[in-house]
């Protein structure tokens, strides 16, 4: 399958462990959660800042209650999976994580 509603390249992908979730981290400056049966995105976590050419990873936290996400722009967020808010901000004083 093939989704395309991205305004950049995508960097990172990693899936559910009933595999009915896929989570999408993007140089759009966002991580997207895509469910696999409805083919569609469901959320869109936001707060990542200037990383149109630096790498974005994310995956889910062990409950795949929280999202991970870390990129050059030097920050670690945590969001909540179904509210999309952040919970928790990590700053990292030496560059990308």
């Amino acid at each position: 399958k093939t989704f395309s509603t991205y305004l950049g390249e995508v960097t990172s992908v990693d899936i559910n462990r009933q595999g009915t979730l896929l989570l999408s981290g993007s140089k759009d400056n966002s991580n997207r959660l895509w469910d696999l049966r409805l083919d569609k995105p469901v959320h869109r976590y936001k707060g990542h800042q200037n990383t149109s050419k630096n790498f974005v990873r994310t995956s889910f936290g062990p409950s795949e209650s929280l999202i991970l996400g870390g990129s050059e722009d030097g920050f670690v967020y945590l969001w909540d999976a179904q509210t999309e808010n952040i919970v928790q901000t990590m700053g990292w004083c030496g560059g990308g994580v």
